[in-house]
């Protein structure tokens, strides 16, 4: 009986795919979480790049 405990604690067969599954989603809500933290910033950036270009302020070569 305890010889059988050991076993279904050990045995290792099996747990690859779900294992990479909840990696997975570990992954992908990290990466939501990322693009939604840093959302605000890239859009700070590209408005402040189109305002630029639409004043025609700037260097010219």
């Amino acid at each position: 009986m305890l010889h059988n405990l050991k076993l279904f604690f050990i045995e290792e067969e099996g747990q690859g795919l779900s294992e990479y599954g909840i990696i997975g989603a570990i992954a992908a809500v990290a990466c939501v979480g990322g693009m939604m933290y840093l959302l605000p910033k890239i859009r700070a950036i590209f408005n402040k790049i189109g305002s630029e270009l639409d004043s025609g302020s700037g260097t010219t070569y």
